[in-house]
């Protein structure tokens, strides 16, 4: 009778280690998965951070060549309504050269115009000119404009 109690009593502490270490094994395996979930979130959200600023961050410089193509746009425009203004006064052959100069949100320009005529022009005949030139509009209020006439 003692052998069997004892051959039972084995058997128990046998079941019980097998059970502690489908326990521990278990624990493990959790902790690898919980590991591997929790690394798998960190770079998801690496990811996601990496590509919000990207996003951001192109959007801003989308902005900023659509800026620079609508003022190219509205710089020619500029132009051109100068060369008509030009061609009222018989000047349609001027040379035009416009200068400008970015400080963080302002602009300056600085209108340069070449005709041999306008420099046979007298002083009032240069005045009238001068005055139908600034009143041709830019769209942007915040820039400064400076027309000259180049004089050899």
């Amino acid at each position: 009778m003692f052998e069997n109690y004892m051959k039972v009593k084995k058997r128990q502490v046998r079941q019980e280690r097998q059970v502690m270490q489908r326990k521990i094994k278990n624990k493990a395996v959790s902790l690898k998965y919980s590991r591997r979930c929790t690394a798998a979130f960190l770079v998801g959200l690496l990811f996601l951070f990496y590509g919000h600023t990207q996003i951001v961050c192109s959007q801003g410089k989308d902005k900023v060549y659509i800026d620079e193509k609508y003022r190219d746009r509205i710089e020619s425009e500029y132009l051109k309504e100068l060369k008509e203004t030009l061609g009222e006064f018989e000047c349609e052959q001027s040379g035009i050269t416009m200068t400008k100069v970015m400080e963080q949100d302002k602009r300056s320009y600085t209108v340069l115009i070449h005709n041999q005529k306008i420099n046979r022009m007298d002083f009032s005949e240069k005045k009238d000119l001068s005055d139908a030139l600034e009143t041709v509009a830019f769209i942007d209020p915040d820039s400064n404009f400076k027309i000259e006439f180049y004089a050899e």
